[in-house]
């Protein structure tokens, strides 16, 4: 009933969120979220909100591909101080400085109180 339709409703927005965002096993939410709209009631909807949401997905695949790029090589569990002119602790500054201009120059478009978030979450 209603019941049933409000409960597919609310899965369609975590879903449609989910599909959009640069996260580890997208593929795998993708699959699960074509599933979900294919056993709905109306295929025409199915194939039309499918087909919009599959350009941003793959933005989203992208960007977390672009993401764990940018992290490649960063030593995340150590202490950050200012380099003294070793090799590791510039090649270290530089791979820093590389991740957050990546993240600040916001690729996968958020809204501003989102980049906001992930900037200061990248110099933590």
């Amino acid at each position: 009933g209603q019941d049933d339709q409000v409960t597919r409703d609310l899965l369609r927005k975590v879903y449609q969120r989910a599909v959009k965002s640069p996260i580890q096993n997208l593929e795998t939410f993708w699959r699960e979220y074509e599933e979900f709209e294919n056993k709905g009631s109306n295929p025409d909807f199915a194939k039309g909100i499918l087909a919009e949401l599959g350009s941003l997905n793959k933005s989203a695949r992208a960007e977390f591909r672009a993401r764990k790029y940018r992290r490649d090589g960063l030593v995340l569990n150590s202490v950050a101080f200012p380099p003294r002119g070793k090799p590791k602790e510039e090649e270290q500054s530089r791979l820093w400085k590389k991740y957050i201009l990546g993240e600040a120059s916001n690729p996968h478009e958020l809204e501003a109180s989102e980049l906001s978030k992930r900037v200061i979450y990248a110099h933590e």
